[in-house]
């Protein structure tokens, strides 16, 4: 094995260079591939020769050198589902033994295992929204593929020609049950009752390509009720899955579900965080909404559940498939480019399929999941999303991916959507900086409730009292005081200047939904301004006569007269220094609503 591939490179060199030649040297891994003859296909798998020359951190590597990280067997598919139509494609490849059994090995730092992704970045002209990406999650606490960027090499045959050049790519690991990648229990065949059924298992949300594992509709339908989800048995692999565990995990994804439903969904013991590891599903959707995917939540949408001994929640991630992100959507296809407006609401209405679940509005109808939504938002900002952080690792990885880039556009004829390589890099940036500024501004609104100060104050006739809703794409409002329109209050907030029952009406598009969203009571607080008796308005601030739902104030000295055979209202009174409240001939006063 060593001598053919050995030779293989000597033959490499030995073609010489050519008007458009093949580079001799990189800083970045090089990673070469001999198929001996074979296509490369979409299933099955092929048996090839893989070597990489990579002489550690800072060094240059050369054809010249030695397969002197790794020289083996590999088994090589094209993968993907719309990437594939590309013509610099992504590759899956398992590293072998000389027998095609599996070869668990380290590669280029990465832990031990046998399962990789060489990834094609062909629509992303930065090469990094996936690896920045990974890293982000990664920083923020959770798994997420390790990535290391490299330049390839496919060659069917001996002789290395300039079409073999495939330019940059990112091997990276793919998403599987390992003790450094999906850390669960491994769910085997025999596993098939009592604590070992009840983990691990991985479910996704995607397109069912290749050869998909089983998968089932949701019970559930999305918020509009014209679709359902689909979830798709990641792992365990095919020949493990028992009949118990395919009835286990939609059982308890249907627990899931049915408590987030639910009108208990609040609860902590009988609602969705029974079942729900809340901090990944903030996490998920904090992250998801920064680099704003056009496939979040509706594909490469990941989650897994490890056995109850273990914790046993169903947990959101890893993250998947970020190419098509930051600004990088072909036709802005769901306003994913757009750095204003919440992914996880367009999602919802521009998919054909929706296959959205509607588990993120719903979590936001919760107040004590938004507040811990925010809270670890301001705290992702003071650490792993602070601009002066990302700009570093966007640097980084700049530095490594800056001397093959020229190499790469001209290899794919990269004409960059934003102009050249240095405005794809600004436009990225700049890009970033917006969106973060804009969920800065936004993250302290969401909640699918009304919003109210946080001290509650009552309404005067110098102030009114602010109250706001969600807000999102297509959505219309009609606010009602006392279950009554209230005329033109149609936006998203409105200023209370009378007392009562505020609710709002809210639409999504036409006829998806309307949902109702109602405040407690407001009082208003009504003031003495000279004696007098209480039914004339020139006796109280701004000529307002109180009611029940006032809350009255006799300021010091004053001497209020309810006449005789009448009847005063309020819902509650107090008297300040000296102040009196004189009551006439069978008059009464009526305290409370």
């Amino acid at each position: 094995m060593k001598a053919t591939l050995f030779l293989f490179l000597a033959v490499c060199i030995a073609a010489g260079s050519t008007a458009q030649s093949i580079p001799s040297s990189s800083n970045l891994p090089i990673v070469i591939i001999k198929t001996n003859g074979q296509a490369i296909a979409d299933e099955p798998k092929i048996m090839a020769d893989m070597g990489i020359i990579y002489n550690g951190p800072g060094n240059r590597n050369y054809l010249t050198d030695s397969l002197n990280h790794y020289n083996g067997k590999i088994g090589i598919e094209f993968r993907g589902n719309t990437s594939q139509n590309s013509p610099k494609k992504p590759y899956g490849l398992e590293t072998r033994k000389a027998d095609s059994s599996n070869l668990n090995v380290s590669l280029l730092g990465m832990p031990a295992e046998n399962d990789w992704i060489l990834f094609n970045t062909y629509d992303d002209e930065t090469f990094m929204r996936d690896v920045l990406t990974h890293a982000l999650a990664r920083n923020a606490g959770h798994y997420s593929p390790r990535t290391v960027f490299v330049e390839l090499f496919v060659s069917s045959n001996d002789a290395l020609e300039y079409e073999d050049y495939k330019g940059i790519y990112v091997l990276m690991e793919k998403i599987k049950q390992d003790k450094n990648r999906v850390d669960i229990s491994e769910l085997e065949y025999k596993d098939s009752t009592g604590n070992a059924l009840t983990g691990g298992y991985i479910v996704k949300i995607d397109h069912h390509a290749g050869t998909p594992g089983p998968y089932w509709d949701s019970q559930y339908p999305n918020e509009c009720g014209d679709f359902r989800t689909d979830f798709e048995l990641h792992e365990p692999a095919d020949e493990d899955i028992h009949p118990a565990h395919l009835v286990y995990i939609k059982e308890y994804l249907h627990q899931f579900e049915t408590a987030l439903w639910g009108p208990a969904f609040t609860d902590p013991a009988q609602g969705y965080r029974a079942y729900a590891d809340v901090g990944s599903f903030i996490d998920y959707f904090l992250l998801s909404e920064v680099v704003r995917s056009t496939d979040a939540y509706s594909y490469s949408t990941y989650m897994y559940k490890n056995r109850d001994s273990k914790g046993g929640k169903l947990v959101m991630g890893p993250m998947w498939d970020y190419n098509a992100s930051m600004g990088n959507t072909p036709y802005n296809f769901c306003a994913a480019n757009d750095t204003t407006g919440w992914q996880y609401q367009s999602q919802r209405l521009c998919r054909v399929d929706r296959k959205q679940p509607f588990w993120w509005k719903r979590l936001l109808d919760d107040p004590a999941y938004v507040e811990q939504l925010k809270v670890r938002w301001a705290t992702l900002r003071n650490g792993v999303l602070d601009l002066g952080n990302i700009r570093t690792m966007i640097q980084q990885n700049r530095d490594l991916v800056s001397e093959a880039q020229p190499r790469d556009y001209e290899r794919w004829n990269v004409v960059g959507e934003r102009g050249a390589f240095d405005e794809e890099m600004d436009f990225l940036e700049d890009w970033l900086d917006k969106r973060l500024r804009w969920m800065d501004r936004n993250v302290p609104l969401l909640g699918n409730f009304i919003h109210r100060p946080a001290t509650v104050v009552p309404i005067t006739c110098e102030q009114a009292v602010p109250l706001a809703t969600y807000t999102g794409q297509q959505l219309t409002y009609q606010w009602n005081l006392n279950n009554t329109p209230l005329p033109g209050a149609t936006e998203s907030s409105i200023s209370a200047t009378l007392p009562g029952t505020y609710s709002v009406e809210v639409t999504l598009a036409e006829n998806c939904y309307t949902e109702t969203r109602t405040t407690p009571a407001l009082s208003r607080e009504v003031i003495s301004q000279q004696h007098g008796e209480w039914h004339a308005s020139g006796t109280w601030s701004c000529g307002t006569i109180p009611t029940s739902l006032d809350e009255v104030v006799i300021a010091a000295d004053h001497v209020i007269v309810i006449p005789d055979e009448t009847t005063a209202k309020a819902l509650k009174i107090r008297l300040e220094t000296n102040a009196q409240i004189t009551q006439g001939l069978n008059a009464s006063l009526i305290l409370g609503n």
